[in-house]
């Protein structure tokens, strides 16, 4: 979980995220709550609500 979160961290800053699987996704945002990283959260929801598929 700890890779996770930290690889999702670099990639905010950056103006990316990326999905595991609901389930997973899921337990990172209750971790991310739990731990007080509200900031990262709204960044990741909000960066998720795009969709761009790169080739």
């Amino acid at each position: 979980m700890k890779d996770a979160i930290k690889a999702l961290n670099k990639y905010s800053k950056h103006e990316m995220t990326f999905s595991i699987s609901p389930e997973i996704d899921h337990l990172i945002e209750k971790v991310l709550e739990k731990k007080g990283r509200t900031k990262l959260l709204a960044k990741i929801q909000e960066l998720s609500k795009k969709e761009y598929f790169i080739k």
